[in-house]
């Protein structure tokens, strides 16, 4: 590196905080300590807001409490006073009424009402009451007891005394008892109010207390307008400080920047570097591809010439001595006719490979004619059928109408011929050769579509399917999963769809079936065929 290159570099930014005197002491403030005391004072603040919510919310409960038991208490007092009404009149009654023991069990319910109202009442005060709260309240119910209890005695006696003609002694103990219920009364009612006193101390109390916890809500207020005033002159400090770090951080940034730029510039040039890399690496892998495959067809023209030079001319001689043998033992040897349709079998089979083969290595030019397709498919389909095993069920699915298109017919029917024997093949086997898998209700379905690549043709079955390995490798020419063929039927049918400006797609799992599907456009076809 230059000197002036050296001299050209942006100058360091030094991010350290700086002295009143602008000199750099080598630390950052620490004013940022203040968040840590704002926040234990906002955690009192809240602190306190919740315990006088608490202590509020508590003396509320206590309030109402208080209110409803004493209310509860003087309720049950009044109602003492209308039980000893009631009994008062009951007892009365019996100089108007004269009936002694009607009016006796009356008052006498009246009474057991009345004791155990008192009896419950000084159960109560007895356990929620302490000894100094509970001492009057006692002593005025054991006063109301005994006042009971003689008014009791005072009716049973006036009661006797009637019975027994006494009128002036009735009437005597008639104003005894009225004196007995008066103090009665009296006792009760002073009760009564005992209780409403208590009422209105324990609300006092308790308004008080609320006033108490009142005052607090001051104190808490002033913390938090303090709080809110150190939260303002703090922002308003980093505010500043972070204005002027902003300041020396935009000299960084600018200069950052420009390191970007130059550093983006390196990035699309190594970019654009990956991407020749990748094609070229693509174009190398499609060489690499293309000098394998290449290299297979021309093994494979070397084994065709080969086939058909060294096997075709025996397989002429041993065809004819087949026939000769034939035509010299049928109907005169027994049992020579198997033999002999098994030779001729083998003879088909191997003719058929080496017809492949031939086929496969040579290329010839289409010879189009314009067909309508639906109709095309239908005869050959028709004319399959009588050479599959009949348990085999063939369904159409043809949906082109009479949609033409120009095509080689007799390319093409190897397509639909491969694809038909492969599927019966692949669910009931070949000849004398039992299927893998044994399908039951073996089923193919043909169909035809128009879409928007063209036209298409698929055949479908439902055996056993092809495994994923296979299917990777299923259209490499020589590869065959069968006892049988060279493993030339469905690279020879990619060769003739490629031809005829289309391809071959295959969809299949295990267990499922498999899909063969030709398609190739329509409007060229056409076109080339007119």
């Amino acid at each position: 590196m230059t000197e002036a290159d050296q001299n050209s570099q942006p100058d360091a930014i030094d991010l350290r905080a700086k002295n009143a005197t602008g000199d750099v002491d080598g630390r950052w403030p620490k004013i940022h300590l203040i968040y840590f005391f704002l926040a234990a004072f906002d955690l009192i603040a809240v602190a306190g807001g919740l315990y006088l919510g608490h202590r509020v919310i508590d003396i509320f409960t206590r309030t109402v409490e208080m209110d409803s038991q004493w209310e509860r208490r003087s309720t049950e007092a009044r109602k003492l006073v209308d039980i000893a009404a009631d009994a008062n009149e009951i007892g009365i009654s019996v100089f108007d009424t004269g009936k002694f023991k009607e009016v006796r069990v009356a008052f006498t319910s009246e009474v057991t009402s009345f004791n155990t109202l008192l009896n419950a009442m000084r159960q109560d005060i007895e356990q929620n009451l302490n000894a100094q709260m509970a001492e009057r309240p006692l002593r005025l119910l054991a006063d109301a007891s005994n006042a009971m209890r003689q008014l009791d005695r005072n009716a049973k006696t006036m009661s006797d005394q009637l019975r027994n003609g006494y009128v002036s002694r009735a009437n005597f103990t008639l104003v005894a008892m009225q004196r007995e219920y008066r103090k009665l009364r009296k006792t009760v009612e002073e009760l009564h109010g005992l209780f409403a006193d208590v009422k209105r101390a324990n609300f006092a109390a308790n308004e008080h207390n609320v006033a108490q916890v009142a005052k607090y809500e001051y104190v808490i207020g002033g913390m938090i307008v303090i709080m809110v005033l150190c939260v303002a002159a703090y922002g308003h400090f980093i505010g500043r400080l972070i204005k002027r770090k902003y300041m020396e951080l935009q000299k960084a940034n600018a200069d950052t920047r420009a390191f970007a730029e130059e550093l983006e510039t390196v990035n699309r040039e190594i970019s654009s570097l990956n991407r020749d890399l990748a094609d070229n690496m693509k174009k190398l892998s499609e060489a690499q591809e293309e000098i394998i495959r290449s290299g297979k067809l021309a093994q494979l023209g070397q084994l065709t010439a080969t086939v058909a030079h060294e096997i075709r001319n025996p397989l002429g001689a041993v065809r004819t001595a087949a026939f000769l043998l034939e035509r010299k033992f049928k109907g005169k040897v027994e049992g020579v006719e198997r033999p002999l349709q098994r030779i001729n079998n083998g003879v088909v089979r191997c003719d058929g490979i080496i017809t492949e083969l031939l086929d496969f290595a040579r290329s010839r030019t289409l010879q189009r004619e314009a067909l309508i397709i639906d109709h095309w498919v239908t005869g050959i389909v028709r004319e399959q059928a009588e050479r599959l095993p009949p348990q085999i069920d063939i369904e159409c699915r043809l949906a082109l109408g009479e949609t033409t298109a120009g095509i080689d017919p007799e390319r093409m029917e190897r397509v639909l011929i491969n694809f038909l024997n492969n599927a019966s093949e692949a669910m009931v086997g070949k000849g004398d050769v039992a299927a893998a898998v044994v399908t039951d209700s073996p089923k193919i379905i043909v169909e035809t579509r128009a879409t928007s690549r063209g036209i298409e043709i698929s055949v479908k079955d439902n055996g056993p399917g092809i495994s994923e390995e296979n299917l990777s490798k299923i259209l490499e020419p020589l590869f065959t999963t069968k006892s049988f063929g060279v493993g030339l039927g469905l690279p020879g049918v990619e060769k003739i769809l490629v031809q005829h400006g289309g391809g071959l797609d295959i969809e299949s799992q295990e267990g499922q079936g498999a899909t063969f599907t030709a398609w190739f456009p329509i409007e060229s076809a056409v076109k080339e065929a007119a």
